[in-house]
């Protein structure tokens, strides 16, 4: 059963309490980012049913201590700090500028990027907001790179990602740009064309050896290339479908038999949970060439 809402917090809380009190759903999966899944969260916690997050990396679903909640993606915390180190790495003491959008996604990366940087006590000369709806946006590009400034770094939906890198490469800027895991989605490499060339972010997709015949089967369908939400939206149907095979039709019983298939080999990669719910698969960096992500 499927619900969708522009708002999750408005129309989407009522569907999915109906899911849930009135529908009877034996599990949850979603949402399609972290909002979503936080109100999801609010929900199940109370209801006492098993949620499995496939696209949010935002650790704050685990901090609740809720057992029959699980995200598989690697979270925030450990992608954050990654970037921070190649960013210093490649940086040193020049200077960089941070752009971040207003989305929840957002400003969940930015809380973990912030902490990052204080550890190694680095600080951004500027720190931008972009607002989508702001047409404004070429200018905000050449604000922020000004010609001393080495790396640009996006944190922001894939759309206003890919929009800021054509803008930043319109208007000159030739230096590193890093991002959020964002611009791992497919739809940011397709927006941002040849300006995504060399872009540094969290790699969030781990092919296995099954990998090639689902990329197929999944063009065929889609007519498009999945992406590591796609393929974590597959893994996390995959895992609740064996769990309420497993555990037969009981709520408890599925989400005992979700933590017990761990570790699970899937499309993304490896999914092993840690005492909180969590994805313990180590993150990585890629690199963006030719409109695909590669191993840093």
């Amino acid at each position: 059963m499927a619900r969708w809402s522009d708002n999750p917090w408005t129309g989407g809380a009522a569907q999915l309490t109906q899911l849930v009190y009135t529908d009877k759903v034996w599990a949850l999966l979603g949402g399609i980012d972290s909002a979503s899944t936080h109100l999801a969260e609010q929900v199940t916690t109370k209801a006492r049913l098993p949620l499995v997050c496939a696209a949010s990396s935002d650790r704050t679903t685990q901090s609740a201590i809720v057992p029959w909640i699980f995200s598989l993606l690697p979270g925030n915390h450990v992608q954050a700090p990654l970037l921070a180190a190649e960013l210093a790495r490649r940086v040193g003491d020049q200077p960089f500028v941070v752009i971040a959008g207003e989305d929840h996604d957002s400003r969940s990366f930015l809380a973990e990027w912030n902490r990052s940087l204080a550890k190694r006590n680095l600080a951004p000369r500027f720190q931008f907001v972009y607002r989508p709806g702001d047409a404004a946006g070429d200018a905000l590009a050449r604000r922020a790179c000004p010609a001393d400034v080495a790396a640009v770094v996006l944190i922001a939906d894939a759309a206003s990602s890919a929009r800021l890198v054509r803008e930043l490469r319109t208007a000159g800027f030739h230096g590193a740009i890093f991002g959020g895991p964002a611009l791992g989605r497919r739809r940011f490499s397709a927006e941002a064309g040849p300006a995504a060339e060399q872009v540094i972010c969290p790699l969030l997709l781990e092919p296995g050896s099954a990998w090639t015949a689902f990329e197929d089967q999944f063009q065929r369908r889609s007519q498009r290339a999945p992406d590591f939400a796609a393929a974590a939206t597959y893994d996390a149907v995959q895992l609740l479908v064996a769990a309420v095979r497993k555990a037969g039709l009981n709520r408890v019983r599925i989400g005992d038999a979700l933590r017990e298939l761990s570790p699970w080999d899937g499309m993304a990669g490896t999914v092993r949970w840690d005492p909180l719910g969590g994805n313990a698969r180590p993150a990585r960096l890629g690199r963006i060439s030719a409109g695909q992500i590669t191993p840093l």
